[in-house]
């Protein structure tokens, strides 16, 4: 998912680097070329044969007498046109004495192929480790390295077990994941089974323009690679074309939308059409886990309010209880930055997510991810049973506004459950929800209108690469509609810290066939700003599971389970826990038109008249995961 500060994925830009003396006319070289022809001199450009005899453009960063290296692989589809902000953490590894290889997957930039999402994570990424790992360079051991699409690619490598991928360091890869735990999101096409349409509008862009990669001669020679490794920017059919969002995001059937933006043909022009039970995605090389099994020791970096977060932290919860292998089970680790998709490199001592004011997050992840490759891939004897040692989490509270360790996950010490309740009357802010210790003892309920037409804007949340900001975001406006309701707490007596996953139950009733559910935990503080904390979003047609979907009968009460969903924060005494529940957040989700019918293919929405019960009967409620720290 392409925006311009993403770090890691844009890792591409690397492969700027050329051996041969700038000129007059030529773009200067990205600075993190600068700095790391400073410790390694120029790079080589080569292309890699894979086993099928597609070559894939690979660049390589490594003193030319240091003997034989350990080797840090990043593979990426991204153009060299992206700002990368961790330059100092490459710099480090050469310092360190890493050999250095970006390889473009295939169809990408200057790699020979067919571009697919993700299509070269298994076994191009398993040739590219062995075909490192067999140089007289290398020492044989490679670790791998990336975020967002550079994170995504690793996780499935990781399954295929190759014995020279020793470690990983994986971040921002929830893309990489078709299912693990209760989440079936087929690589964040979907999310509670709604269509997650507002991160990847805009990565369509990139994904379109990778179609006009420069096509290099079967067999280019070197100084033909270095050329255009300079030059690609002045190669017209690399531009990618200018793509209308809004026209994307609000074209219906949403079918039709990448078209009527004035785009080409991509992937989503099936993936869009697929349903979250579809067989096919089982074709795709995502990581799924009923029968992958990590086979590496894995450093999974996450940001809280990344558009992946939910399961790509389900992915390191199962690597840690269910791999195969104790010892690769021992030693997986995870951070968690308060921020959002990979954002690493970008806290500062004053940080803001979203609207919100929230600390110092700094962090030292030179030295953490040093300390772990050292650890990893460097010669040396490691025993095979022991884990690394570091705390097996690692996350930012805001808040408390620190960083917190846990030495053991999961560990929640007693789930907080908040019954919903009101009057009848919980509509906007302004009305009388409430949450409550105890469900209450009579029944009652609240209604609101949800018309696909006029949806709830989406608010800050889980985003990565939306022209929408992302992060922790005041709800107080949007809270003023009729079509959100809203239960708020009493100020809380003491603090309280939630780290894990929170879900919302809801007893809902509807007069439509097929709606969606939306939750969202909210920190309210002593002037009234609401913080969104996390959220999430269900198809009731899914409630029962991704087998079949499962449709209502008009004005029947069912249980509809909203997450879970990660949740990192601590509510200071004095202020109130909140929950808002309504049926949108566009364009962050697609609208449920409410038919109960594809929806992909559908133009014309109904209206849906939703009710929420609360009482006895009908316990809706929130849980959190309080933790205790010290």
């Amino acid at each position: 998912m392409k925006q311009r500060v993403h770090i890691l994925l844009c890792l591409v830009s690397l492969a700027t680097g050329a051996s041969v003396p700038a000129q007059a006319g030529d773009e200067p070289l990205p600075l993190p070329v600068q700095e790391l022809q400073q410790v390694t001199g120029d790079p080589q450009f080569v292309m890699v044969p894979m086993r099928d005899g597609t070559k894939l453009w690979t660049a390589i960063w490594k003193r030319s007498s240091s003997g034989r290296l350990p080797t840090i692989l990043i593979r990426t589809p991204y153009w060299p046109d992206q700002e990368v902000e961790y330059r100092v953490i490459l710099a480090s590894f050469a310092r360190a004495g890493y050999a250095i290889v970006v390889q473009n997957e295939r169809g990408s930039f200057l790699s020979q192929g067919k571009f697919r999402i993700m299509g070269g994570a298994r076994e191009d990424g398993y040739d590219a480790v062995d075909w490192v790992s067999k140089q007289p360079w290398s020492n044989g051991r490679v670790g791998t390295f990336g975020c967002s699409s550079s994170g995504d690619n690793q996780v499935p490598l990781a399954a295929m077990h190759h014995p020279a991928h020793v470690a990983m360091i994986t971040a921002s890869s929830g893309s990489s994941i078709g299912r693990v735990g209760p989440f079936q999101e087929q690589g964040l096409i979907f999310r509670g089974g709604a269509l997650q349409i507002g991160p990847w509008v805009p990565w369509y862009r990139s994904v379109h323009g990778l179609t006009y990669q420069l096509k290099l001669p079967t067999e280019a020679d070197p100084e033909t690679i270095e050329y255009y490794g300079r030059h690609y920017r002045k190669k017209p059919e690399l531009a990618a074309p200018t793509l209308d969002y809004m026209t994307m995001e609000r074209t219906l059937p949403i079918q039709n939308a990448t078209r009527a933006a004035g785009g080409g043909p991509s992937d989503y022009d099936y993936l869009w059409r697929m349903q979250p039970n579809d067989p096919r995605f089982d074709q795709e090389p995502l990581f799924n886990a009923d029968k992958d099994d990590i086979g590496v020791p894995g450093l999974w970096v996450a940001q809280a309010y990344d558009v992946g977060v939910q399961p790509e932290f389900a992915a390191f919860e199962h690597a840690r209880a269910k791999s195969q292998d104790a010892a690769i089970r021992a030693n997986q680790f995870a951070i968690v930055s308060p921020l959002t998709h990979c954002s690493l490199g970008r806290e500062s001592e004053h940080t803001i997510v979203g609207q919100r004011p929230i600390g110092d997050t700094r962090i030292d992840y030179t030295k953490a991810f040093t300390d772990w490759f050292d650890y990893w891939v460097k010669d040396g004897n490691r025993p095979s049973t022991h884990a690394f040692k570091r705390s097996a989490l690692e996350v930012y509270l805001p808040g408390r506004n620190r960083w917190q360790s846990f030495d053991t996950w999961p560990t929640v010490t007693q789930p907080l459950r908040l019954y919903l309740t009101s009057d009848g009357h919980a509509n906007s802010r302004l009305g009388t929800g409430t949450l409550v210790s105890a469900a209450a003892k009579h029944e009652s309920s609240d209604t609101f209108t949800y018309d696909p037409r006029v949806p709830v804007p989406t608010t800050g949340g889980d985003s990565c690469c939306s022209p929408i900001p992302g992060g922790s975001v005041d709800q107080s406006e949007v809270e003023m509609r009729n079509d959100v309701l809203v239960y708020t707490s009493e100020p809380l007596e003491g603090s309280l810290t939630v780290v894990g996953w929170a879900e919302v139950d809801v007893f809902l009733s509807s007069d439509a066939p097929d709606t969606d559910l939306t939750a969202k935990v909210i920190d309210v503080d002593s002037s009234g700003q609401a913080f969104n904390v996390g959220e999430s979003i269900q198809r009731v047609r899914w409630r029962e599971g991704y087998q079949s979907p499962v449709f209502m009968k008009p004005n029947q009460v069912y249980k509809v389970r909203v997450g879970p969903f990660f949740v990192s924060n601590h509510f200071i005494a004095g202020h109130r826990i909140r929950v808002d529940v309504s049926s949108s957040s566009f364009p962050r989700y697609d609208r449920n038109l409410n038919t109960g019918g594809n929806n992909v293919d559908e133009s014309v929405p109904r209206t849906a008249t939703n009710t929420v019960h609360h009482g006895p009967s009908f316990e809706s409620r929130v849980q959190l995961p309080v933790v205790t720290v010290h």
